[in-house]
């Protein structure tokens, strides 16, 4: 079962050394939750993979 959200930051936060500052705290998470968004671009297929991108390229450059 995955964990919920609030468990994600709170094993973010657990792991952070206790001096961390409240910027690092918001950049840990918000890197957090665009890691999950692009594994679930990726899991639902909504992305193009390097070679449809260099031939659509080719295609402009022409």
């Amino acid at each position: 079962m995955p964990i919920s959200v609030k468990e994600s930051a709170q094993q973010i936060i657990a792991g952070l050394p206790d001096d961390v500052t409240w910027d690092e705290i918001q950049y840990r998470l918000y890197l957090k939750e665009m890691i999950d968004e692009a594994e679930a671009e990726i899991a639902s297929r909504k992305v193009v993979s390097l070679e449809e991108v260099e031939e659509s390229l080719a295609k402009c450059l022409k």
